[in-house]
């Protein structure tokens, strides 16, 4: 199997103080690896409404990954960029663009976990007409729950959007249709694991997953899926 990408590794320590605490990231990937896993974008959280300048946030983060570089196997690749939660305001901030994916200039988002509301629609909106932003929608699986049917087509329209989809959703119905849907619009679908602590047997689970799902999609969808995952990262 060519190898797969992890667009949604969240396994980090909380990147305030000097003790890195390296061990729990690596032996993530290490176990991830097992899986097919060999690439890896680290995705360090950033809330606006937490105060923490994004210049201090970015110094911060990349200390860590520059030192859990240096003790990667070579066989695993790492990129950084930053997960923003969507909160009111965020669309006025400044130096957005340095929290995004620099080879692509997505910017990867956390929609709420609650009700679809109003202000939701006028930062999209925003993000979208005003700052020219390119959005990258994390563990969209989560907004399938959430949102109803209409809110969920209107997202998928975006047309500078891509969509991340959790390894353990893909042998859901509904995730499986939305990522055929996403497909046949010639949309950016990822995969990643989207989590922010470590479990062996999630990490073993992921081939069945994969097996699972391969099932339910035609060859074609099968091998755009996985062009689709892999092909930001060159």
């Amino acid at each position: 199997m060519a190898y797969l990408v992890d667009w949604n590794f969240q396994i980090l320590p909380s990147l305030v103080g000097n003790d890195p605490h390296m061990e729990k990231s690596i032996s993530a990937m290490q176990s991830f690896a097992q899986s097919g896993i060999h690439r890896f974008l680290l995705l360090a959280s950033f809330d606006p409404s937490s105060g923490t300048p994004i210049s201090l946030h970015l110094l911060r983060l990349k200390k860590y990954s520059t030192a859990l570089r240096k003790s990667l196997p070579k066989t695993l690749s790492l990129q950084t960029a930053s997960r923003t939660t969507l909160r009111e305001g965020l669309s006025g901030m400044s130096d957005l663009e340095l929290l995004c994916h620099k080879k692509t200039g997505y910017l990867p988002l956390d929609l709420p976990i609650a009700a679809y509301e109003d202000w939701i629609d006028v930062e999209l909106n925003r993000l979208l007409y005003k700052k020219h932003q390119k959005l990258l929608f994390l563990s969209f699986e989560l907004a399938l729950i959430l949102y109803p049917d209409e809110v969920i087509q209107k997202l998928m329209r975006i047309e500078s959007a891509a969509f991340q989809f959790g390894y353990k959703s893909l042998d859901q119905p509904a995730v499986q249709g939305a990522i055929k849907s996403l497909l046949r619009r010639k949309k950016p679908v990822l995969l990643g694991t989207g989590r922010d602590h470590f479990e062996e047997a999630f990490a073993s689970e992921i081939p069945e997953k994969l097996k699972t799902a391969k099932a339910c999609f035609l060859p074609a969808e099968w091998v755009a899926l996985l062009r689709s995952n892999r092909r930001f990262w060159t």
